[in-house]
């Protein structure tokens, strides 16, 4: 956005070339991308939030073929390190005690020959003074390298949480949906950090209805999703983009077919989530308290691995980071007690 002025003037210089060259009436495609370099919005704060979000990757160079953002956000390009280093130092210095890195494709964050990586700017991020936990958007299975597994397990102050997009259980539609993985590498992908951190937050996408999805494709998919150690699903009903292979893929599941195979998915979601919330009654976790509800008395925030806990007390205890015992959970709500002071 900050280079919206000269992309227009390289995009009208481009038209009148081409007509120059190939008449009046000839259709230009404009390129607006073509060069793009990372175009910083420093945001310095975030009302009704003590967690911040800072962009660190923008744009796409995969190919997915239901999705739109390689040709709206353009090739895949990176913040630099010391730049995202000094604007963490300005939100810590804000009082911002959690930072949500987030960008289109973070998994691919300094792509290219000699250049830091996630893991590394990671590292970097630890040591600045006053940020108390550093958590990951969404990352791609095919992205969870051993040296980004080893950062995140081997430093307490990286939230356990991963969010890994699945999209499907079944090989046959994540090849006609370019995903670059099957099944069975997925699973493996996330195995490999849920078994050296049993109480992860896992999260995941998935579409149900694309073109061609039949009813043992989407019974892969739901099988997948069982055995996995998911704590929580994002579930969307396939709608084609105009401009994207999928939109010229007949949209042959109806509607009707595409909400039973959403809800039954949700479903599934919420009963992984409670048990997984279940699970962590009697535990300790380190919760950041966010929100105050003044009718009920109560504050919640976000585990480390991204359950929503409810505390008893008022707004005085928001933004700070405290040891809670979790002692319940119900379909939608996890409760717990403060037992220790500020971390």
């Amino acid at each position: 956005k900050g280079d919206l002025v000269a992309l227009i003037e390289r995009a009208r210089a481009e038209r009148e070339s081409a007509r120059s060259t190939a008449g009046a009436d000839a259709i230009v495609c404009a390129r607006p991308h073509e060069g793009a370099r990372f175009a910083s919005f420093d945001i310095d704060r975030f009302r009704g939030y003590t967690r911040a979000f800072l962009k660190i990757q923008d744009g796409c160079d995969r190919s997915c073929a239901y999705c739109a953002v390689p040709g709206a956000r353009g090739p895949a390009r990176s913040r630099n390190l010391a730049e995202v280093v000094e604007q963490a130092r300005r939100l810590a210095a804000n009082g911002y005690r959690e930072l949500v890195l987030t960008g289109v494709h973070i998994g691919a964050y300094g792509e290219g020959a000699g250049e830091p990586r996630l893991s590394d700017l990671i590292e970097a991020l630890l040591a600045v003074e006053g940020l108390s936990r550093v958590r990951l958007g969404s990352v791609e299975p095919t992205e969870l390298s051993d040296s980004l597994v080893d950062t995140i397990i081997s430093n307490p102050r990286v939230a356990r949480h991963l969010h890994v997009p699945l999209q499907s259980g079944s090989d046959r539609i994540l090849s006609s949906m370019r995903r670059g993985y099957t099944a069975d590498e997925y699973a493996g992908a996330v195995r490999r950090v849920a078994d050296r951190e049993p109480a992860l937050g896992l999260g995941a996408d998935v579409i149900v209805g694309f073109p061609g999805e039949t009813d043992e494709d989407f019974a892969d998919t739901l099988s997948l999703v069982k055995e996995l150690p998911m704590t929580y699903l994002h579930v969307f009903s396939f709608s084609p983009r105009p401009g994207t292979e999928a939109a010229t893929m007949p949209d042959d599941v109806p509607g009707p077919e595409k909400k039973r195979r959403s809800g039954a998915l949700r479903a599934l979601g919420r009963r992984k989530s409670r048990a997984f919330r279940t699970r962590l009654i009697g535990t300790e976790q380190e919760i950041l308290l966010e929100h105050g509800s003044e009718s009920e008395g109560t504050v919640s925030g976000l585990s480390g691995n991204y359950v929503r806990v409810q505390v008893d007390g008022g707004r005085d205890l928001c933004n700070r980071l405290l040891r809670v015992r979790v002692t319940g959970a119900d379909d939608s709500r996890t409760w717990g007690a403060v037992v220790g002071s500020e971390l």
